[in-house]
């Protein structure tokens, strides 16, 4: 009885034993595996932070890049503004000095009659054909003016919509940006 008694405990602490032997083995593989899943999860962590500082950097540039562009885009519109206000100002000057020149030219022959029948001195009349050459002469600045005007206008203008096209591939670049986050964010979520 005591050599039945004895095996019985020596097979109930082998048991025992081995049994516990048996789950220190399995939470050893669930450790590793927890492990495993930890190291994963710092592995996909970092990446992500990576990727978060990549994108910043991208981010910063741009908006650096945008700024440039905006302030270039103010100047530009305020030359386009300028360009547009001088054409105009010469485009009513040589609309004043046409509509000028018909009452000139009428001033002139009335005051060759006066001359030519002695009363007025010669001086009058050379002082109003003086007027009509510098009239003349004056609007024909202009219309040379006008097109130069027009031309370099037209330059600012096509430099004015360039600056627009880079700032639209700038704000299309944020999308894309923001774009990839989005879809990075939806594949982590699955």
């Amino acid at each position: 009885m005591k050599r039945t008694a004895i095996c019985t405990f020596f097979c109930l602490v082998t048991f025992i034993v081995l049994s516990s032997q048996r789950s220190y083995a399995q939470s050893g593989d669930s450790s590793r595996s927890a492990q495993v899943n930890q190291g994963q999860m710092l592995k996909e962590l970092l990446d992500e932070v990576r990727q978060l500082r990549l994108d910043l950097s991208r981010m910063n540039g741009i908006a650096y890049r945008a700024q440039i562009v905006v302030d270039r885009l103010k100047l530009q519109q305020e030359q386009v503004n300028r360009l547009t206000q001088e054409l105009n100002r010469v485009n009513t000057e040589i609309s004043e000095a046409q509509s000028a020149r018909p009452g000139l030219k009428e001033q002139i022959e009335a005051l060759e009659k006066k001359w030519e029948t002695g009363l007025i001195p010669d001086t009058e009349l050379k002082a109003a054909k003086g007027a009509m050459e510098r009239l003349n002469q004056r609007e024909q600045n202009l219309v040379e003016r006008e097109p130069q005007l027009t031309a370099e206008l037209n330059i600012e203008r096509g430099n004015l919509e360039a600056l627009k096209m880079r700032l639209d591939e700038i704000e299309r670049e944020i999308l894309t940006i923001g774009k990839s986050q989005e879809g990075k964010e939806g594949k982590k979520d699955r």
